[in-house]
């Protein structure tokens, strides 16, 4: 079924939704539609989650692949209480940071689609004098969010709905090199 879907700043008007059940529905996105998207969900791991707006509901998206004959990139849909949001240490890999703490108990759910979830976002000012807000993930609770943003030693940041950040153009940290 064609659908439209926003994330960020880019609108899709002919993503196509397939899937009945709540943890099978996935999401099909042409990369004619907008080639920079596309490059941007290259470049996301399939642990990201995405936030977006999937006919007028907030959603979450996952990537899970990409589809080389249609040219298009498939998603799968977090909508369900059983479908836990994975969670990234964004500090695992980098050599001048200590590593991230992480803990077996805390998991994100999206719980309800109409609840206020929140988004943990880090606060990167460069040498040259522009600043940028990189969301690091998206959390279902505040609670969760800011425990989140402790365990990792998050100390320039904060969480945030994430209502305030679907509409700007946003990206989530892949490497160093992102701050």
């Amino acid at each position: 079924m064609k659908t439209s879907v926003r994330i960020g700043a880019f609108e899709i008007d002919d993503a196509e939704l397939h899937g009945e059940s709540p943890g099978e529905r996935t999401l099909t996105i042409p990369c004619k539609s907008d080639p920079d998207l596309c490059m941007q969900l290259d470049a996301w791991d399939a642990e990201t989650s995405v936030p977006a707006i999937l006919n007028g509901e907030h959603s979450v998206l996952f990537r899970n692949h990409y589809d080389p004959k249609s040219d298009a990139w498939v998603m799968r849909l977090g909508l369900t209480q059983k479908e836990p949001v994975a969670r990234r240490v964004i500090y695992s890999s980098f050599s001048h940071f200590p590593p991230a703490l992480t803990s077996p108990t805390l998991s994100c759910k999206v719980v309800n689609i109409e609840d206020v979830m929140f988004a943990l976002v880090l606060f990167v000012c460069y040498l040259d004098g522009g600043c940028e807000d990189i969301v690091v993930d998206i959390y279902d609770t505040e609670q969760q969010c800011l425990y989140s943003m402790d365990d990792q030693r998050i100390r320039h940041g904060g969480c945030f709905p994430v209502e305030d950040f679907i509409d700007g153009f946003w990206r989530p940290a892949q490497q160093y090199s992102d701050f």
